[in-house]
């Protein structure tokens, strides 16, 4: 885990974990055009070698956000606290999935 500067020269970390054979999650932390410093979540389904994310109807989550200056230690902090909550978030996208082949 690297923290390294995004197009926009903001301090940006990501970190993805599979979580089935076609479905994993993206951890991304990174100021955002608000300002506002923001550990997000998405779930990326896999469709023949390409993964996508669907905005309005796949899986998403904010982890934590702050208001503080958006500095590589407060993004490389916010990341790894976020990271900790990925064992319950994982299972809340596993179910979110299931609830959708029910529907």
């Amino acid at each position: 885990m690297e923290a390294t500067k995004n197009s926009y020269g903001n301090w940006c970390i990501e970190s993805r974990l599979d979580l089935t054979d076609d479905l994993r999650i993206r951890l991304t932390t990174m100021k955002r055009h608000t300002g506002t410093t923001l550990s997000t979540l998405n779930a990326e389904k896999k469709e023949g070698n390409a993964w996508y994310f669907a905005p309005f109807s796949d899986f998403k989550k904010t982890l934590l956000s702050s208001d503080k200056k958006s500095t590589k230690a407060l993004v490389e902090k916010m990341h790894t606290d976020a990271l900790v909550m990925l064992d319950q978030v994982k299972y809340e996208a596993i179910d979110f999935y299931r609830q959708k082949e029910l529907a």
